[in-house]
């Protein structure tokens, strides 16, 4: 019986030291590449112009508009460029590149590649850097900014800060230009109402993440879409007076497009409005109340509206026409000046 439970205890250690040797030379397959689905529009022989930017295109819903992003390529380059289309999530319609199928038309692109990317590990793969490295501008198309927020510090947000920092051009439409800012309004809790912001800053469904590219025009600014179709006026005020308070800074501003609103923003910082109508919204002093569970009260916010064919000087800080509006207790109080 004793040397029955010694020849069991022998074959049991000589199993243990085969499984010990065996983990000492098995090696783990390396992770595989992250596969981002990718379609090419145009030539497959990539260009190389001298870049005039960085150049800024932004959109008041997610597809580009033909007239405005022709006027963009302009600023940004005196040849025709590669541009690269960046979604989270497949198109929704009949065409997986709805937005390559409309700016491909245009004779200042040689090629538009349409990246999906469904996973957050995608942004580093390989391919899809080399393709932004060897291009001269990105447009991110419409759908969830939380999606691109995710993005942040990969190799893909990277490359995309290289190319602005080279001249390129940047921009989008819809959760695209969400993401333009110094300041995101992420979406990653939900959709806030205007009257839910101004009857509380901080609702479960306003949550902020700080600004994935450094755009001088667009510093200390919050970016929103579908501005006057979704009545944003409110919310935007509110992620302002949340803003100063927590920034402790005076002066924030706003920029809300419509849905048929493009603004092209150039390297000297000056801006042209196309298609509708664009608000730009500064504050002139920190909100007088700005805490969790209370309403909104903030004084002096400058309100200019520009229509098609205004230009923006981003470099600004006064507007010279416009209204003043007061918020007290969540109420938006215009200002008599006279």
């Amino acid at each position: 019986m004793i040397f029955h439970k010694f020849k069991i205890s022998l074959i049991f250690i000589f199993l243990l030291s085969i499984t010990a040797c065996s983990d000492n030379r098995i090696t783990p397959p390396p992770a595989p590449e992250p596969t981002v689905n990718i379609i090419l529009s145009g030539s497959d022989q990539p260009v190389n112009p001298n870049l005039n930017g960085p150049s800024i295109y932004l959109m008041g819903k997610g597809m580009p508009s033909l007239s405005s992003y022709e006027y963009f390529l302009e600023k940004l380059a005196d040849s025709p460029v590669d541009v690269v289309v960046l979604a989270g999530a497949f198109a929704s319609g009949s065409s997986a590149t709805p937005e390559c199928d409309l700016l491909i038309e245009l004779d200042q692109i040689n090629s538009c590649v349409t990246a999906t990317l469904q996973t957050a590990e995608e942004a580093n793969s390989v391919e899809i850097v080399d393709i932004i490295d060897q291009s001269e501008a990105v447009y991110f198309a419409g759908g969830n900014q939380c999606v691109y927020v995710n993005w942040r510090d990969s190799d893909m947000h990277l490359a995309i800060n290289r190319l602005v920092e080279r001249g390129g051009g940047i921009g989008g439409g819809s959760a695209g230009l969400a993401i333009q800012g110094s300041t995101i309004y992420d979406g990653c809790s939900g959709s806030v109402r205007s009257e839910e912001a101004l009857a509380d800053p901080y609702h479960e469904y306003i949550s902020f993440s700080e600004g994935m590219f450094s755009l001088a025009p667009l510093a200390h600014t919050i970016t929103d879409s579908h501005f006057s179709e979704r009545d944003r006026l409110g919310r935007l005020i509110s992620f302002l007076a949340r803003m100063t308070s927590e920034k402790d800074r005076d002066i924030f501003y706003g920029l809300g497009l419509d849905d048929q609103t493009s603004v092209v923003i150039d390297q000297s910082g000056i801006g042209k409005v196309f298609g509708g109508y664009t608000t730009r919204l500064r504050t002139s002093e920190k909100a007088g109340q700005a805490v969790e569970g209370s309403p909104v009260t903030i004084y002096g916010i400058h309100k200019t509206i520009y229509v098609p064919g205004d230009t923006i000087d981003f470099n600004e800080h006064n507007a010279a026409k416009g209204d003043v509006i007061d918020v007290e207790s969540g109420e938006v109080i215009y200002r008599d000046e006279e």
